[in-house]
């Protein structure tokens, strides 16, 4: 059975949407990098892009959105929903989440890292 394709157009975060999602604009981030944030950043804890991708991901849950992580494998989003949960529980914002994962190895990862 042949795949359906999806015209894809680019997007300014330099990812590849659907055509149907090319409106979309990401909300401005307004949001100030915690010190926890910046800390991880400084260490080398994770890289530039793993650090945008946690401003956005602060900056959505500042304004009460959701927010879909997805990239290709091995990118680090383990390290980023860390240093995510990290910040946001260093600034007191929460006291306790959920993580919900495919697999328990994910987990086991993300007390790891």
């Amino acid at each position: 059975m042949p795949r359906a394709t999806v015209p894809l157009v680019a997007h300014p975060r330099q990812v590849l949407l659907p055509a149907s999602l090319a409106g979309i604009q990401p909300d401005p981030v307004t949001v100030t990098a915690p010190a926890s944030l910046r800390q991880m950043h400084a260490d080398g804890v994770i890289s530039d892009a793993q650090f945008d991708a946690v401003m956005l991901m602060l900056n959505a849950f500042e304004n009460n959105h959701g927010f879909v992580l997805a990239d290709d494998v091995g990118l680090g989003k383990t390290r980023e929903i860390g240093a995510y949960l990290y910040s946001l529980f260093a600034e007191g914002k929460i006291n306790r989440a959920l993580v919900t994962t495919f697999s328990g190895t994910n987990v086991e990862d993300m007390i790891s890292e």
